[in-house]
Parts: structure tokens; sequence; C-alpha cells
């Protein structure tokens, strides 16, 4: 019998409902959970949802692992497979250590959204932080709702984790609106570059890489990543203008090319917005000059890179350009210096020229976006969705219009 009524033990009084089928292929019997009810109407509903998921190829044995452990393995499958970049596995290995955390025993088939709920508010809560658009929450949720997709209907009923979490784990009033860029118009763009050009003394080449870092940024919206791992190969003029072929990034945290460019396969290449003039002759001169110090120096640029490091030549030995952290700093210095607003509740840093560049393009009267958007290195809904804002010239023009 496989509904009986339990007269001994932790669920004497309970009703419990069990089956005990066969395995399809290796013929031999599943041993599964026994379910509890207090009622034997109720313990016959479950006898009978049971064997329905078992008939349904319903993954039994996987739905009685723990979470923690099931997620734990499937990290180390991907890092292990080189699914992932070493910061997208650190990202996830945190994700595991929060989980195992948090879910110590919980049953992959006892995952649902009024639990991962409870954890989402808790996790905000214990760890004083807050819950938006790319906050840890989010992140560690994400993962949660990635890992859980393909176990629908095999483990699980329903994904634990629904589709715009945060609105429905946090009420508005505790959602923190995202910072937004600090998006150039016209004069700020003026402005900044003038700054630019009055600071850079190429002479000085130590002083000039990252204000080059900061130029290139300003007409191109490349990524920091691709801006350090400019080549001088990659410098190239085509039909009387001047840009450049990337098909690289510089990575951080692990100190070394990535080999690809964001989102796309190695080798894979793209050209970035042309440049000024000014710019191009500012780089021919810059060559010539680093080439120089370098050779004084004994030092061989051993990646050909543009904006090498040369404030600590035992990097430059090492191949290792300008950091992020150095180029965000020069941008900090050049809008103070070309008298910018920046609004505190802003973010302000290289990806800032970034947005501003898109954004000038997507209001740039008969651009083609899908032009625009392949010298940015985005597909074209990416492009519109993620990067194209409500330029701030194009704003007080209509608002006039309106008014008028």
């Amino acid at each position: 019998m496989t509904v009986k009524k339990m007269t001994t033990g932790a669920h004497k009084g309970e009703w419990q409902a069990r089956i005990q089928p066969v395995d399809k292929i290796t013929k031999k019997r599943i041993n599964f959970t026994p379910q509890y009810t207090s009622t034997k109407h109720e313990a016959l509903i479950l006898e009978r949802e049971m064997w329905d998921k078992y008939n349904s190829d319903f993954d039994f044995q996987k739905a009685d692992q723990k979470f923690s452990e099931a997620f734990k393995e499937y990290v180390n499958k991907q890092i292990s497979n080189g699914y992932w970049s070493k910061s997208t596995s650190k990202a996830w290995e945190y994700s595991t250590r929060v989980f195992d955390f948090y879910f110590k025993d919980v049953k992959i088939e006892k995952m649902n959204q009024q639990l991962v709920r409870t954890f989402a508010r808790q996790f905000v809560r214990e760890h004083n932080s807050s819950a938006s658009e790319n906050s840890v929450i989010a992140k560690r949720l994400t993962h949660m709702r990635k890992f859980f997709k393909p176990l629908v209907g095999k483990c699980v009923t329903e994904n634990p984790v629904p589709e715009r979490f945060l609105s429905k784990f946090f009420r508005k009033d505790e959602l923190v609106s995202q910072r937004k860029y600090h998006i150039l118009n016209e004069s700020e763009y003026s402005k900044l570059l003038q700054a630019i050009k009055e600071s850079l003394h190429l002479y000085s080449p130590t002083k000039s890489v990252s204000k080059l870092a900061v130029w290139i940024g300003l007409e191109t919206g490349m990524r920091p990543q691709e801006i350090q791992a400019l080549k001088w190969n990659n410098f190239v003029t085509q039909d009387q203008n001047a840009y450049f072929i990337i098909d690289n990034a510089w990575s951080s945290s692990s100190n070394h090319l990535t080999g690809h460019l964001k989102s796309r396969k190695v080798g894979e290449s793209r050209k970035t917005l042309p440049i000024s003039d000014d710019l191009k002759e500012a780089l021919l001169k810059f060559q010539s000059i680093q080439s120089d110090l370098l050779k004084s120096k004994g030092i061989k640029n051993i990646n050909d890179f543009i904006l090498l490091n040369l404030n600590n030549f035992k990097k430059s030995m090492n191949g290792i350009p300008v950091d992020q952290h150095r180029m965000n700093e020069m941008l900090h210095v050049l809008g103070k210096k070309a008298n910018l607003e920046i609004n505190q509740n802003e973010k302000w840093s290289m990806y800032s020229l970034r947005h501003s560049a898109a954004t000038k393009l997507g209001n740039t009267p008969n651009m083609s976006y899908p032009w625009a958007a392949s010298r940015l290195g985005h597909t074209l809904a990416q492009f519109m969705k993620t990067y194209v804002h409500v330029d701030r010239d194009i704003n007080k023009e209509m608002e006039s219009k309106w008014l008028a």
C-alpha cells in the first residue's frame, strides 16, 4: 500500500503518500522521499500527483538533491568547461557561497517563490544593501533564475525566481533607482575636449597616457577595457578617415588580454567610430615619443600597446597598459578643469563617455542606427535600449518649441 496512516514515529497520526516506481532504463526500484498530510484524501491526491510527475519524466532524484550542492556542481562544471571568463566565474562562485549559507539544506523540490522572496529581503537587510537593477541581490537572483530555468517541469513546477523579480519581491518604496551616467551635451563635450588639448603635453609622455585614453574614449565611445588593449597596429587610416580596428580587450582582474571583444568570438573584429584629425596627429606624435622613451630605458613594448603604462617601468616591461582607475581619476581632473557640473547622483566615469557618444549618435539626424550599433560593438536592440538616451540639447529645444 502506498498510502497509509502512520501509527508510530515523528509523523504519528498523519497519512503518508509514497511511490516506488521502477527505473525505465535500469529496471531497478527507485526510492523517493515520502510526503505526509493530515487526511487520507489529501494523501491520495499527493500520490496521484507523484505518479503524474514520474510518468511525465519528472526527475525525482534531481528534485531530491540539495539546491546549494546542485548549484555548486553546475557552477564548477561551467568553469571547468571554460564557458565563462574569470570575472564571470568569480561572480557565480560568490553566488555559490551565498546560496550555501542561506539554503544549506533546502532541496530543489522545496524551492519556491515565497522562500526566495524571504531570502532576498533578508539578504538586503543583513548586508545593509539596496535592491536595484545592478545590485548584488539582483545578480544573485539572476544567477538563480538561470540555474532553475532548464529544471522547470523536470524538478520544479515553476521557476522560484519569477520574471521582474525585484518588483515582485520588494515594494516600490523599497527599490532604489539606478544611478544614471552623466551624459555630455555639446557644450560640455567641447569644454572637456578643450581641457584635454590644453593639458596634454606629449613631450611628457608619462603624464600623457591617461589623457590620451580619455580623449580616445570621448571620440570613440569605446569600453575602457577596449581602450586599454589598443595596439599601434589597430590604428589605421582608410578612405581619409582614421579609426581603430579592434579584436581584443584587457582584463584588469587577471592582468592580461582576454583574447576577444565582449560577446564576440576570438578573432572577430570591429571598426570603431572615426577619430578627428587632431587626435590622429596627437597619436602619431605620441607614437614616436613613446618609442624614443622606451628605447632609452631599454624596454620593449611587448604588446605593442598605445597606452602602455609609463608611470611604472616595471609594468611597462611586463606589457601592462594604463589602468582603469587612473583613467577615471584623470577624467575627474579634466572634468573639474572644464568646469563641468556633475550631479552627485550621477555616475561620472569612462562609461559616461561611452553613453555620451551613443546618445550623440542616437540624436544625429538621418543616422543609421545599425551602423552606429556596429561601431560601438552592440546589437541594434542593445544599442537602442541601453545607450540611446534623450539628448539634453534636444530636450531643451523641444521644451522651447512646446512653450512657444
